[in-house]
Order: structure tokens, then sequence, then C-alpha cells
């Protein structure tokens, strides 16, 4: 079986971020991967293929992808761009929970392209300190990381958390990392509730309450993220990816897919082929 996850080594144990620096960029095969994804423009032109659809970037643009979203990129000309891939344990729950769901209360898409000086002017920064490693240069990019999140949210990209107690997210952490580990499959809000030690009565509202977004609609974009991997990277029935993936059946796949992509799982796999067959 292909596997097209991108397995990243920890830059520094601790720090809320993955860093690279990606010069004369040429062509980066479809991949994934667990964080959350900011892509900035320096110079020249990138496509990036984004599950079915093809965004331009050019120099002063960014795109942020959400985690667990199939990508690609390739480079037109002197293509350099900054790659910061946000953990989500490090900077909480509260604000990156939106990167993660596709409710009305978060950005719908997997991925959000803008234009923004000041995000640019801060990436900047960032590439500079991240180049000379200069004394403090940690604290001055964890700074600049801080001040992009903020600019984010005054953009609508992201959303103002519906709570800042830390008990709580302290709390959702560990099930967090367990739903995410196992795509939601198997997971019942009586299961989560238990392993939080919640009543079942109480969970779902404390559980919005922590991320912003409501658990069935957290176990959705799981099961959605599941589906495109594996119509990515098998050969395996679109049935049995219904099945595998914890939808009820093809019909429910292929209104997500409708829903959330604007294609059809078939069509989905078809333009991932087509778009492995570009990259050779």
């Amino acid at each position: 079986m292909k596997e097209y996850k991108e397995l990243w080594k920890e830059d520094k144990p601790g720090y809320p971020y993955r860093l690279f620096l990606s010069k004369a960029t040429t062509i980066v095969p479809l991949h994934w991967h667990d964080d959350p994804e900011i892509v900035v423009m320096l110079t020249g032109e990138l496509d990036v293929r984004v599950g079915a659809q093809h965004v331009p970037l050019e120099a002063g643009e960014f795109i942020l992808i959400k985690a667990g979203t199939v990508h690609s990129f390739k480079g037109k000309g002197d293509a350099d761009c900054f790659v910061v891939k946000m953990l989500r344990d490090s900077f909480g729950l509260l604000y990156l929970a939106p990167l993660f769901s596709t409710s009305g209360e978060s950005p719908a898409n997997a991925w959000m392209k803008a234009t923004d000086s000041f995000i640019h002017t801060a990436v900047s920064e960032m590439v500079h300190a991240f180049e000379h490693e200069e004394p403090g240069y940690d604290l001055y990019v964890r700074g600049n990381l801080l001040r992009i999140l903020g600019r984010m949210m005054q953009m609508g990209l992201i959303s103002e958390p519906a709570s800042r107690e830390s008990e709580n997210e302290e709390r959702f952490r560990p099930l967090m990392q367990a739903l995410q580990e196992s795509w939601g499959i198997d997971w019942t809000e009586s299961k989560a509730a238990e392993m939080v030690g919640i009543s079942y009565w109480h969970f779902g509202r404390v559980f919005k309450k922590t991320t912003g977004v409501t658990f069935t609609q957290f176990l959705s974009h799981l099961k959605l993220r599941n589906a495109e991997r594996m119509l990515a990277e098998t050969e395996a029935p679109i049935g049995e990816i219904a099945e595998r993936s914890g939808f009820s059946g093809n019909n429910q796949l292929l209104r997500t897919f409708k829903r959330e992509i604007g294609i059809s799982p078939r069509e989905y796999r078809k333009q991932c082929r087509a778009a492995k067959k570009d990259e050779n």
C-alpha cells in the first residue's frame, strides 16, 4: 500500500512548531500529516494541490492547510517558501480546534488562502531568526508564531475560543490524542465521557465549550480525512473505505464528500491518480 503520510522529526523538544525553509521548490508529492500547516510564499510561484483543487500561490500569499489533508506542491521558477507546522498540544486545543473540524463555527474548507502583509512580515522575521540562530532566536520565533495566530483570528481564519478553561483543556488532551490516533473509529460519546471522567449528560456541553465544536462534528471531520487518505493511498473499493472509515455506507460517504469537498469519492480518487502521474 502506498503511504502518503509525511513524518517529520521534531525540531526541538517542547517547541510548538516544526519549521522548514524550502528554497527553489520543484515538486513535493502528495502527502499528509497530523499537524496544521502554514505555507508562506517568499518568492516565485507555487501550485498547491489540496484534495481535488489546484490553488495558485504567489509571493506575499499564504495558505493554511488543515491537519490530515492530502496535498502536494509544484514550484514555478525560483519558488522559495517557509513552512510552519503547528503542534496542537503546544498551542492548546482552544485555538487550534477550528483546524480539525468541519463545523459552521470554523473554516468549512480543508484549506484557506489569503494575502496579508502583517503575516508575511512576521514570517520573514522568523526566517531570519531561524537561519541565523542568534541568542534568543527561539523566543523570537515563538513570539511571531503567536502574533500570526492572533492575526489569523482577526482575519476570521480561526475562531475566538469559546472557553479559556485550562483545566478542561488538560482533561481533554488525552481524549483528543486517542480520537486522532484511531480516526474516531468505534468511539461513542459515552465512551469519551467515561475516559475524561465526566457524566454523559454534561460531556457534550463541556466538549463544545472546550473545543468550539460538537463531539459529532469532530468525529465527522476525522472520518472524512481518513476516507480521503484511503482513497488516495489504496485500491480498496469505495464501499469498503466507507465501512473502514466509520460511515454507515456508500450513500453517507457520498453525501459527506459532496457537501464538504464538492465532488464524489470516485472523482476524488481519479484526480489523486492523475496528480500522481503528473508528479512522475
